[in-house]
């Protein structure tokens, strides 16, 4: 498989098994930021508006005319903002959301909570691809696993004519373990052809004997660019994946990921309406109560708004 180029411009999921959460923690159904009260402070050199203007600031975040403000240092490159048109966005009477101002492809992710999965049906419901957990990391003993349903899910969806990509619930807290995760995923998924990107998703677990209680930002975003130097390496699409609070409290530095900019967003509005995160991304999963037929139960619905095939 050859290398992906990414440019700067471009930029799950209901996730069980063994001391892994049910339901993914990380999406929100808050379209907005929950940011703390802050006294007003003058734009920094080195500091620009989303639209290049000065102003002042939040803490060096919103200024007053609405603008999301981002250092531009070396460690830290200017983040690509939401460009999407809000009013292209369609949902249609089964709740699956399209995009007519660019490409818009449907999708779905599942783990082993789906169990077993109809593909065949899922293909005629109109679904492009699917996002397949191939394993997770717990958050306790921190083993890696595979997980029990994904060989069977990715041939199933391959053999019914999906676009497939792959990703890893992890629970690393150092960038090692990050590699290491990343290893034992290639392993998993070669000889399978990944035509959609691999995605690291960290998230961190509401649970007191989660190891991964005091990671920070810092540490999440250093494991994260790990993990994507290691799949880029092999010829894949590394993609990161979050919530807006995630990232605009600092979960997940954007800023430190833009040699691996694609993104997948997790943001449940309210009746699926458009999405007002601030920044660029990829993909969108939208809802985790969606219905397809062929899966039993609620299932993750996600909508891809870049052309995978165009990069490969």
């Amino acid at each position: 498989m050859k290398k992906s180029k990414l440019t700067a411009g471009m930029a799950a999921l209901v996730l069980t098994a063994s001391l892994i959460p049910a339901q993914a923690a990380e999406a929100d159904y808050s379209d907005q930021p929950v940011l703390p009260s802050q006294p007003e402070i003058t734009v920094p050199a080195g500091w620009a508006s989303r639209n290049g203007q000065p102003g002042r600031v939040a803490a060096a975040v919103w200024d007053d005319g609405d603008n999301f403000l981002v250092p531009d240092t070396p460690e830290s490159g200017p983040i690509p903002p939401n460009s999407y048109l809000s009013e292209c966005f369609v949902l249609d009477q089964n709740g699956y959301l399209s995009y007519t101002a660019g490409p818009s492809f449907r999708g779905v992710d599942v783990s082993s909570h789906q169990k077993d999965i109809d593909w065949s049906r899922v293909a005629r419901s109109g679904m492009d691809f699917a996002m397949i957990r191939a394993g997770y990391r717990g958050y306790t003993a921190g083993s890696i696993n595979k997980d029990a349903y994904f060989d069977q899910n990715i041939q199933g969806a391959l053999a019914n004519g999906l676009q497939v990509g792959v990703y890893f619930y992890s629970q690393a807290i150092t960038p090692e373990e990050a590699r290491e995760e990343a290893h034992q995923l290639l392993a998993w998924i070669s000889g399978y052809p990944i035509t959609y990107p691999v995605v690291f998703d960290w998230e961190k677990p509401a649970a007191d004997d989660a190891r991964t209680r005091f990671i920070d930002g810092e540490t999440t975003t250093a494991c994260a660019r790990a993990f994507c130097e290691v799949v880029q390496e092999a010829g894949y699409i590394p993609m990161t994946y979050g919530s807006p609070n995630k990232v605009y409290n600092g979960g997940l530095l954007l800023g430190q990921l833009r040699d691996y900019p694609a993104f997948w967003l997790a943001n449940y509005t309210r009746n699926s309406a458009p999405t007002t995160f601030r920044y660029h991304f990829d993909m969108w999963q939208y809802s985790s109560s969606g219905y397809v037929d062929g899966i039993p139960g609620n299932v993750d619905l996600n909508i891809c708004l870049t052309d995978w095939s165009a990069l490969q």
